[in-house]
């Protein structure tokens, strides 16, 4: 009894450095890949739903990924604060809503190929599909109710200021994700699927990282 029990603690122990291992070496990649990825954009512009400089934030593409490079600085430089895993689930959601609507609606409506090249490549398939396995299968701690709420703060802002700029300035020009193309209650209503998604993602994420903690 005494040997499998020393055989199953040391088996632990080796997962345990393992997976804090693997957190490290993905998150110093996140850390240095969607800076590039960015800056390339910025610099060089990157086809559809891109743009150089400083207008490329205005999508919710980038800044989901730019939320998950700062995530990947705080797990590896502040990583024993309770924030952290409230920070790494709240971008891992974002950068999977990322995913998730370019894959079910803006890749059939614009076409699959302009979706996934250059930049976009990276932030529309890569940095997501890495940052939910981290979650699924990395993650450190339980995320209370409340702090499930708080993951919802990005979409919500980012939702009011799209819907508000076209409110005050018009669609031409300013609907980029063409959601008011059959018209505004249905653009609110697609931002209000979004936000159920949010909190869908972020139960179902909990639910499948419970059993590899």
């Amino acid at each position: 009894m005494r040997c499998v029990s020393s055989d199953r603690e040391g088996w632990l122990r080796y997962t345990e450095r393992m997976k804090k291992n693997l957190k490290l070496v993905l998150n110093i990649f996140l850390l240095i890949i969607i800076p590039w990825a960015w800056l390339n954009m910025v610099f060089r512009g990157g086809g559809n739903f891109s743009a150089r400089g400083l207008w490329s934030l205005k999508f919710f593409t980038v800044l989901s990924n730019l939320f998950a490079a700062i995530a990947a600085f705080c797990r590896l430089f502040f990583r024993k604060k309770g924030f952290v895993p409230v920070l790494k689930l709240a971008s891992a959601i974002d950068v999977s809503i990322t995913f998730l609507v370019t894959l079910c609606f803006l890749g059939p409506l614009f076409g699959f190929r302009a979706m996934y090249v250059g930049s976009n490549l990276w932030f529309h398939l890569i940095v997501p599909l890495l940052c939910i396995a981290e979650e699924l299968f990395l993650s450190e701690r339980e995320i209370t109710r409340k702090e499930h709420l708080l993951c919802l703060i990005p979409l919500i802002l980012y939702g009011c200021g799209y819907l508000g700029n076209i409110l005050l300035n018009g669609r031409e020009g300013n609907d980029w994700y063409a959601f008011t193309m059959w018209g505004m209650p249905v653009a609110i209503g697609i931002f209000a699927f979004l936000l159920l998604l949010n909190l869908g993602l972020g139960v179902l994420y909990q639910k499948i990282g419970r059993h590899f903690r």
